[in-house]
């Protein structure tokens, strides 16, 4: 059975972001899988979204849903607790890295990561 929810319309729905980190599990009963589709298929945009969730080993979260997902979208899986400087170097990884060139230290790169 699928569920189907709606999702508030906010800024992200009129202009695309660079990439995406979503949260898996919503609630209870809700993912992050309608946010993935519409990125994909109405934004038509090929960003980078990684699914963060710590529920992979547990009843809450089937692991074939993610797996979909995966498959479908081309989306990237962590878990959590995600360390914040993995997460950080990860997409900056994919953001800001020219292949087969050095890396650009971040403030050459123009990228500012702050955590409040």
């Amino acid at each position: 059975m699928r569920l189907q929810i709606t999702i508030p319309i906010s800024a992200n729905y009129v202009q695309p972001f660079e990439a995406y980190i979503l949260d898996w599990s919503i609630n209870t009963n809700e993912t992050s899988e309608p946010a993935i589709e519409y990125i994909r298929e109405v934004q038509k945009s090929n960003v980078p979204i990684t699914i963060l969730t710590g529920e992979l080993r547990t009843q809450q979260t089937v692991g074939s849903d993610i797996a979909r997902m995966v498959e479908r979208y081309k989306v990237s899986i962590l878990e959590k607790p995600a360390m914040l400087e993995i997460l950080v170097k990860t997409f900056y990884n994919i953001l800001f890295q020219i292949p087969n060139q050095e890396p650009r230290p971040a403030n050459q790169a123009g990228v500012s990561v702050s955590i409040t």
